[in-house]
């Protein structure tokens, strides 16, 4: 499965090295291009911009600082059009009025939106030891 990942921070990062572990093919997107560095040696396609790593994946997960960060990466003029059809995964830092909010325009654009809950630091998560609550 070709899985994006937006954001490659602590736990984007952690994420992407165990779905990389579990045989996945995936594309990776960070604004601070530098921090995609090491896991393209591990083996991650970096894409240029959200709309590259979101075209060319099956699925996206998104980790982000806030909701203000995720409206911004994924409802701005060029991306949400693109959601048609897509499975999107939100691991970001978000309030319940903002996940509501940014789910309800997702689905008008036609994609699927879940909120996900990682339950472990990112030592375990590296090491395809992670448990999540997605919903």
């Amino acid at each position: 499965m070709k899985i994006s990942i937006l954001g490659t921070g602590l736990m984007g990062a952690a994420l992407t090295e165990g779905l990389i572990n579990a045989s996945h093919d995936v594309i990776v997107y960070n604004r601070t291009i530098a921090k995609t560095e090491p896991l393209s040696a591990l083996g991650a396609k970096v894409a240029a911009t959200p709309v590259e790593a979101i075209t060319a994946s099956d699925a996206t997960i998104i980790m982000l600082s806030d909701g203000v960060a995720l409206r911004e990466m994924l409802l701005n003029d060029v991306t949400r059009v693109l959601l048609k059809g897509k499975k999107i995964l939100n691991g970001s830092t978000t309030t319940y009025s903002e996940i509501v909010e940014i789910a309800c325009v997702v689905a008008e654009y036609g994609g699927d939106l879940a909120e996900m809950t990682i339950m472990v630091s990112p030592d375990p998560l590296r090491n395809k030891q992670g448990r999540f609550m997605i919903g």
